[in-house]
């Protein structure tokens, strides 16, 4: 049933009283909230008692007061027992102006809950109760004074509502129950005689009505000839609304609020309700928990993957690892090497450059070279050479290996008289080699 009171026959069921209805076609669940679902039951005509009244035009609300104030005169059975509902019937009211007609609907609160609970063990909450035969009713059109009858099966016997119509209103509804066929004229007749005469105390009946049947071929054999007999004349039989079609009827009307008729009591309304909405809620709380645990399942899964690829990966660095202690250690070795080739290189070169520079006349006594950049030059010299020192510190100071500077820096040589030998003096000084790749 869509929201603007368009509501079609998507699919009948056929079924045993016994068996409980499919959950998907009755229970209501999350798509209820954007596509309304009506849960629409029928409850038999012989167990609820109609009364036709005129009340002025007014909206429901004051048509409501004004039913209530009414109620007690109306009802056969004490208030806090029955349940009741009206609806308005749609005519062209003849009789005085600003007047409408109501028929108004009181069953028994224990017949209504008895219904009611017979259907809730079938898994089927209803959102309305109704009568079939009174959308049947609404939808006939009346083409003169006459008695409509409109039967139905029930559970032991026969049921008829009958529509009495004069001078273009509905004056009298009212419900006949027969428990056999053989005293179905007999009965139907004291039934027509006690409402004609009704009619005729309060002067709307002035003629022998006529007799309508609204009834399928088969209900149509059994009363027509009954109605004939009880009428004297001919019966008009007219062809039903099948059950299907006043199903999406009843649902439109519903749905655009036209139909007034519910006697779903307010408590079990409320009840049901609150059995959706916690339904609702219950499998909103279910989904949450399911994703909830689906996300836990896949957070544990990655968690053990991650773990599974973290092992694989400590077994190949543990796998790697002693290669890569034994590339650091031969990597040291050959650095080591290299430093003392490069530091015996410097060694050498230092030597050649201070004998090659080495004036004659002076005397190295000691060469030393320590830190791997540092060249101690220590000699001995006539007293008439000293000058040739100088000179010779000076040629270290400018000393070249490959173009470049071979020392950052030469002392000053230090010079001293030998104690021995006052014709001789010593001399010394130190030099730092430049350069980088010998650092």
């Amino acid at each position: 049933m869509s929201g603007n009171g368009n509501a079609t026959l998507n699919q009948e069921l056929t079924g045993l009283p016994s068996e409980t209805l499919p959950a998907r076609h009755v229970l209501k669940d999350w798509s209820d909230l954007w596509k309304p679902k009506l849960n629409l039951a029928w409850i038999p005509s012989d167990k609820v008692f109609f009364k036709v009244v005129e009340f002025p035009a007014a909206d429901r609300d004051e048509l409501i007061a004004m039913i209530e104030l009414q109620l007690e005169k109306l009802s056969p059975l004490p208030l806090h027992q029955v349940v009741w509902s009206f609806e308005l019937f749609p005519e062209s009211h003849p009789g005085e102006e600003g007047m409408q007609t109501v028929i108004v609907i009181i069953a028994s609160r224990v017949e209504v809950a008895r219904h009611l609970g017979q259907l809730e063990t079938k898994g089927y909450m209803a959102d309305r109760l109704e009568l079939p035969e009174l959308h049947q009713l609404l939808s006939v059109r009346f083409t003169g004074d006459g008695i409509w009858f409109i039967p139905r099966r029930i559970e032991n016997g026969h049921a008829v509502l009958m529509a009495w119509w004069f001078g273009g209103m509905l004056r009298q509804l009212g419900v006949a129950n027969y428990s056999s066929a053989e005293s179905l004229e007999s009965e139907l007749n004291r039934q027509v005689d006690r409402m004609a005469w009704v009619g005729e105390m309060e002067g709307w009946l002035t003629e022998d009505p006529e007799f309508h049947l609204v009834a399928d071929v088969e209900q149509a054999d059994t009363w027509r000839p009954v109605l004939g007999k009880v009428s004297g004349a001919e019966v008009t039989v007219d062809d039903p609304i099948p059950s299907g079609m006043l199903a999406s009827l009843a649902a439109q009307r519903a749905s655009r609020q036209e139909s007034h008729t519910n006697l779903v009591p307010e408590d079990l309304s409320e009840k049901y309700r609150q059995g959706y909405v916690d339904r609702i809620w219950m499998r909103g709380l279910g989904t949450v928990l399911m994703l909830y645990m689906m996300g836990i399942l896949v957070y544990f899964g990655a968690l053990e993957v991650l773990r599974y690829q973290k092992t694989q990966l400590g077994t190949e660095v543990h796998g790697l690892s002693n290669s890569y202690t034994n590339t650091l250690i031969t990597r040291a070795r050959i650095q080591l090497l290299q430093e003392q080739i490069s530091l015996k290189y410097a060694a050498l070169e230092s030597l050649k450059v201070a004998s090659r520079e080495l004036p004659d006349g002076l005397i190295l006594n000691d060469f030393s070279f320590s830190r791997g950049k540092r060249v101690v030059l220590r000699g001995s010299a006539p007293a008439s050479e000293i000058g040739k020192i100088t000179d010779y510190n000076d040629r270290m100071r400018q000393a070249e290996l490959d173009g470049d500077l071979l020392f950052s820096n030469v002392t000053p040589p230090t010079i001293g008289g030998s104690g021995a030998n006052p014709q001789n003096m010593t001399w010394s000084f130190i030099a730092e080699l430049k350069s980088d790749e010998i650092e």
